[in-house]
């Protein structure tokens, strides 16, 4: 859930209230547990009623801003949170189904979420394996339990010598937070 966790940090960070996270998450289907997740979180963003509307100053100020959102409401209609439109709720929950009774630690639903919004596109298949990752303090590689999620990204990648990316496979851990790790198809 860490990852799920930073990734609700960071939609609060650009000024979202936990009201529209959670909405968001409702409207594309996400698991109640994923839901949940969003209600243990302090809302930021949500303004604090002023008690004292009685100088000029300030109504004059709230008159400004309301006129200010009124002329910016058609680009704020437009504003929505960052993940990857052609990824339905059904897609996830139909690849995550068979992973449900499993009681990972990190659920389907939120690695599925997490990997989405790391790299955009459409969602092509969701398994368990392992992934080896490099080990900064000894440099050993051990191998580590992981979702696997691969993604046809919507913007082209290159790898590194060139040759276009086909699938980015983004390993997430089902046990504990690893980070997030990528390896490139071509």
């Amino acid at each position: 859930m860490a990852g799920l966790n930073a990734w609700i940090e960071t939609q609060l960070k650009k000024g979202y209230t936990l009201r529209e996270i959670r909405s968001f998450l409702i409207k594309k289907g996400y698991a109640s547990s994923v839901v949940k997740q969003v209600d243990k979180f302090k809302d930021t963003n949500t303004p604090q009623k002023t008690k004292n509307y009685k100088t000029p100053a300030i109504a004059a100020i709230a008159v400004a801003v309301a006129l200010l959102a009124l002329w910016l409401w058609p680009a704020l209609e437009n504003l929505k949170l960052e993940t990857a439109e052609d990824a339905s709720p059904e897609d996830v929950n139909a690849l995550c189904s068979q992973f449900n009774a499993q009681g990972y630690k990190t659920p389907c639903h939120a690695a599925v979420l997490l990997a989405l919004y790391d790299t955009p596109g459409t969602l092509q298949s969701v398994t368990t394996g392992t992934m080896q990752i490099q080990d900064v303090k000894t440099g050993e590689m051990p191998e580590s339990a992981m979702w696997l999620i691969d993604i046809k990204p919507q913007k082209q990648m290159l790898s590194g010598d060139g040759t276009p990316v086909k699938t980015v496979r983004i390993g997430v851990g089902l046990e504990k937070d690893e980070g997030l790790h990528r390896r490139y198809i071509t």
